[in-house]
């Protein structure tokens, strides 16, 4: 009878050590999806920072266009500024819902770097150095924007953020070229220029040199001299 006892008390001993661990682990992830929240929640913070960047960069490329629009000598920059400021603008009417969706409050501010640039456009005189710092500036704005850009499309997670970057790729790039043309019509060296293309992501290229001066002549001359 105290064989039997023992032998009891010492399976039941084993199976109580046994399920302990179990229950901590229960505990502390009871439906066993802990990773998978915390994978989603990352993946969450990502489209939402995207969101906040993209709204930024529009309000940016809108205030540079507005102060193109008013301020370049240039035909062919002022008429680029035009088209971006009008493109921005819808691109941001389009963000709005989508940010609203996912709880995304856009700021109608812009970091300090870019007040700052913008700042530096602002008190520049109007004249030849005006249109080269801004077909610059929009050079380097739209190839920073791509790239950005790119990478969303292919690593965002929600369909309607990762739609709206695949969306506004070929227009940033459209942006791109002209603002390339641009800066070679307002006499931007093309050292300067090509140091800018060449930082496009692989597979997105701005014109050579040739290709820009002559496609001025063509048809992205003509559409941005009707705009």
């Amino acid at each position: 009878m105290k064989r039997h006892t023992l032998l009891f008390s010492t399976t039941a001993l084993g199976l109580a050590m046994f399920a302990l661990p179990l229950r901590g682990q229960q505990a502390q992830d009871p439906s066993g999806t802990a990773g998978i929240q915390g994978q989603s929640s990352s993946a969450e913070k990502t489209d939402a920072r995207f969101i906040k960047e993209a709204a930024r960069g529009n309000d940016l490329e809108i205030a540079m266009g507005e102060l193109g629009a008013n301020k370049a000598q240039n035909p062919q920059l002022k008429s680029l500024c035009e088209m971006i400021q009008k493109d921005h603008t819808a691109a941001n009417e389009q963000l709005k819902p989508i940010a609203q969706k996912y709880g995304v409050t856009l700021e109608q501010s812009q970091s300090w770097l870019k007040e700052h640039a913008l700042s530096k456009l602002q008190k520049e005189p109007a004249g030849p150095k005006f249109d080269q710092a801004l077909a610059t500036d929009l050079m380097r704005d739209h190839q920073k924007d791509i790239t950005k850009f790119q990478k969303a499309a292919t690593e965002l997670q929600a369909p309607d953020v990762k739609e709206y970057a695949q969306n506004m790729l070929p227009q940033l790039q459209k942006h791109f070229q002209a603002a390339q043309q641009a800066a070679q019509a307002v006499g931007v060296s093309q050292s300067t220029i090509s140091s800018i293309a060449n930082k496009l992501p692989p597979g997105v290229g701005g014109a050579s040199e040739e290709q820009g001066v002559s496609s001025q002549k063509g048809a992205g001359g003509k559409e941005l001299e009707n705009k």
